[in-house]
């Protein structure tokens, strides 16, 4: 059994490693919405469009959409705010991918960090993580079950270019994304997935299908005005007379008339095919057969002795090789996300209010292995930080396995 001390919770603050990989989203897509308005969820379960639809939960996941006039702009830093609403404590773990033009610029502290603030949906949330790359910014935070309210959850600060002018608009989107290193996927989420169950992949499954409302920042069109004067003026004259003659010429008006054709639209929507396969195993069924010999008595003046021969039958033993351990993948779902980082949060937990029994009850002696990412002999909020980090930077294009990451954070 697993030791552990009390420490508090912290949240990280720390800025993720530098990567020279892009947030690119795959071509293949095997995780998350689909072209047919259905979602696979990373447990590969797919959902309809009608099941996401009657969604018990329909969180709507939004971005601030600004307008401004000219003179209000330049110069200034502009709040863009990523809010939720219709999921009050019905989450408890968020990554999300935010992309915004490339032409803004996002405003970080002298340390280089993100300049932000976390919002009242994600306050009680004890984990909290910003990373970025180019034009991305990654948004992950955890908790235990149903920390997640409502209302704002982070706001950052953008700076127009210098070339800015009106009409100008800068869009500022939610992308849903997911990576696959080895063995082990990175996929986005809006969740509350420490204990698995269909709402709770509905719920995420409607955010990132039905329930994206992003931003924009927008300049305003310049206003034109016009101004007409009238100016009159009196002549007086006492020794002449004078008469003008003024011809006017005609004014030739030119009226253009332009005819536009209708514009036809077609829409053409493909359905791939669904294809199962349906594996039918059929167990091999041994049938033994157990022949009594015959005894035959002959009654003779020397006694006839007959002996039975006993057959064993042994019978073959299953043995199941034991799963390795994964450093992070505490839910083991082959994926090491906020989930995880929520799971060692929670045992961390329970572990510090001495209920060893529900521990048990929970969590297998694997989980715990793989909940310790520091191999020290605890299960703290560092673990929980560590594998919360790590989601941060595999999300943002990092390369390392977990065993490697982890080295450069020591």
């Amino acid at each position: 059994m697993f030791k552990l001390f009390k420490k508090s919770v912290s949240v990280i603050t720390a800025f993720m490693l530098a990567c020279p990989l892009t947030c690119t989203a795959a071509d293949e897509k095997l995780y998350g919405p689909q072209d047919n308005g259905s979602y696979i969820s990373n447990s590969n379960i797919t959902y309809t469009a009608e099941q996401i639809e009657a969604s018990k939960v329909k969180p709507v996941l939004s971005l601030t959409k600004t307008e401004l006039n000219a003179e209000d702009c330049y110069g200034q830093s502009i709040p863009v705010t990523l809010s939720v609403k219709g999921a009050e404590y019905a989450w408890s773990s968020m990554g999300v991918h935010i992309y915004y033009d490339e032409k803004l610029s996002l405003v970080t502290d002298s340390r280089n960090n993100v300049q932000k603030t976390w919002g009242v949906a994600a306050e009680d949330m004890p984990l909290k993580q910003v990373s970025t790359i180019d034009n991305c910014i990654f948004v992950t935070c955890a908790g235990d079950t149903g920390y997640g309210g409502d209302g704002d959850i982070i706001t950052f600060n953008f700076t127009l270019p210098d070339n800015a002018t009106y009409g100008d608009n800068f869009p500022i989107e939610i992308k849903y994304e997911y990576t696959i290193l080895d063995s082990v996927t990175s996929t986005d989420l809006f969740t509350n997935r420490i204990d698995m169950n269909t709402r709770d992949e509905l719920m995420e499954a409607y955010a990132f299908t039905k329930g994206l409302d992003n931003g924009y920042i927008k300049i305003k069109e310049q206003v034109t005005t016009t101004t007409t004067t009238t100016t009159t003026t009196t002549t007086t004259t006492t020794t002449s007379t004078t008469t003008t003659t003024t011809t006017t010429k005609p004014v030739t008006t030119t009226t253009t008339t332009t005819t536009t054709k209708p514009v036809t639209t077609t829409t053409t929507t493909t359905t791939k095919p669904v294809t199962t396969t349906t594996t039918t195993t059929t167990k091999p069924v041994t049938t033994t057969t157990t022949t009594k010999p015959i005894t035959t008595t002959t009654t003779t003046t020397a006694p006839v002795t007959t002996t039975t021969p006993i057959v064993t039958t042994t019978e073959p033993t299953n043995t199941t090789a034991p799963q390795p351990i994964t450093l992070g993948d505490v839910d083991l779902d082959k994926e090491i996300n906020a989930s995880d980082a929520s799971a060692a949060l929670r045992i961390y937990a329970l572990y510090a209010t001495g209920s060893n029994s529900e521990i048990a009850k929970l969590y297998s002696e694997l989980q715990l292995k793989n909940a310790d990412v520091d191999e020290n002999g605890d299960i703290n909020s560092s673990d929980a930080s560590l594998i919360l980090a790590f989601y941060a930077y595999e999300s943002t294009g990092g390369t390392m396995k977990f065993e490697e990451y982890l080295k450069t954070r020591k």
